[in-house]
């Protein structure tokens, strides 16, 4: 698996009684076996709030924040998830064990690495 972009942004509301803005997107491009390939992960803010709590990342391991490498690191975690396109997560057990064990300290040698390659 080659990482071509990692990247991840909060929604906005798009109608007034919608509830969007509770969410945030991460994105992440790749390419395995000669094919691009993009995997989305939409889970609720609040869980951001928790990070400490709820994951082992340190907003120190990486320049960037947990949305622009979240979709990345489930997509390491459980590479099972490759066979997927998209991922909502609003549960706060299901968004633990997305996480659960995960080294987030890799992401910054394969952030290094990917802005190397660009």
């Amino acid at each position: 698996m080659f990482i071509l972009q990692s990247k991840g942004w909060s929604l906005e509301k798009t109608l007034p009684n919608s509830f969007e803005d509770f969410f945030n997107k991460s994105e992440v491009i790749y390419e395995e076996d000669g094919e691009e390939r993009k995997f989305t992960l939409t889970y609720l803010q609040y869980f951001e709030e928790k990070l400490d709590q709820l994951t082992s990342y340190e907003q120190s391991v990486s320049d960037r924040t947990f949305k622009d490498i979240a979709a990345l690191a489930s997509l390491l975690n459980h590479p099972e998830l490759k066979l997927r396109k998209r991922l909502f997560i609003s549960d706060e057990s299901a968004f633990i064990r997305l996480f659960e064990g995960f080294d987030f300290k890799q992401i910054s040698n394969i952030i290094e690495t990917m802005m190397q390659n660009k």
